[in-house]
């Protein structure tokens, strides 16, 4: 599922991605958010059934699209994705081939590649597989990608995205609500790439003010004051680094701490990607 909001050029490449799939029973529902540009409209002249666009002229927010593709949804497991990524071909067949073979597990990501604007390769995001591993700390958070996440769709519908929403912190609240009675996995093949850029400072304000606030709730509410406490630090902690690079005027984003080097394999490959998704965009915006 794609939720959309003034989406621009990175579109098509998104959606080029999960054209491309090895696995062929799939449906992509792109939900747009009353977005003013003119993303959308090359899409109109894909002829493809398995597509869907659902326009709508009210903004309800991420965690409200993300809840209506939770309802809308027809499999038996739900994907997601942003608006800006791209898929490497093998994904969705290799997340229904392990959540068939893994009963227990809920909710699965894959090992991300993070590049930027420009396709550059910036590394690999921290990675941890088994789910005693990912939730080891949850008060620092949760080494699952959300970009990447398929799930059962029994699963989401049971637990849904909080209304009103964490702004910019939607997917963290999910995981902080249920990984003590859930089970997650990450793949470690690489099978998304991430697009990051340079990020405001309200922006990355507002986002760590909303995991502290998480923490606290989430926690507190399990029976985990401990917790809680050290989720909301953390999350202050970060705040204030944030605000001294800021002071002095350097970039924001969120790429610290990505894994480097990026194997050969996996850097040919995403070249391969990034040449194609492009070239098929450019073609799709001159036609539509």
């Amino acid at each position: 599922m794609l939720p959309v909001y003034n989406a621009g050029p990175a579109l098509l490449p998104a959606v080029w991605s999960i054209l491309r799939q090895s696995l062929r029973d799939w449906e992509l529902l792109i939900l747009d958010d009353a977005s003013t540009d003119t993303a959308l409209a090359p899409l109109d002249g894909i002829a493809d059934d398995r597509v869907r666009i659902v326009r709508d002229p009210v903004r309800r927010g991420l965690a409200g699209r993300l809840n209506m593709g939770i309802e809308t949804a027809r499999g038996s497991y739900f994907a997601r994705m942003d608006q800006d990524d791209i898929a490497f071909p093998l994904r969705l067949q290799q997340q229904v081939e392990y959540l068939d073979g893994h009963r227990d597990t809920e909710l699965l990501g894959t090992r991300a590649l993070v590049f930027s604007e420009k396709g550059k390769v910036l590394g690999l995001m921290p990675f941890k597989h088994d789910h005693e591993s990912i939730c080891r700390r949850p008060w620092l958070g949760f080494h699952l990608p959300h970009p990447t996440w398929m799930g059962r769709a029994d699963w989401f519908r049971r637990y849904r995205y909080r209304i009103p929403e964490p702004k910019r912190a939607e997917d963290q609240d999910l995981l902080l609500r249920t990984y003590a009675t859930s089970r997650f996995a990450c793949l470690p093949e690489v099978l998304l790439g991430y697009r990051i850029s340079a990020a405001g400072f309200g922006k990355i304000l507002t986002a760590r003010m909303s995991v502290g606030r998480a923490q606290l709730r989430n926690h507190l509410r399990g029976g985990r004051p401990g917790l809680a406490i050290l989720g909301a630090g953390a999350s202050l902690a970060k705040a204030c680094v944030d605000t001294a690079l800021a002071a002095t005027g350097k970039t924001l984003h969120t790429a610290r701490g990505l894994e480097r080097p990026v194997a050969p394999p996996v850097l040919a490959e995403w070249q391969r990607l990034w040449r194609e998704a492009s070239e098929w965009a450019a073609v799709m915006r001159k036609t539509g």
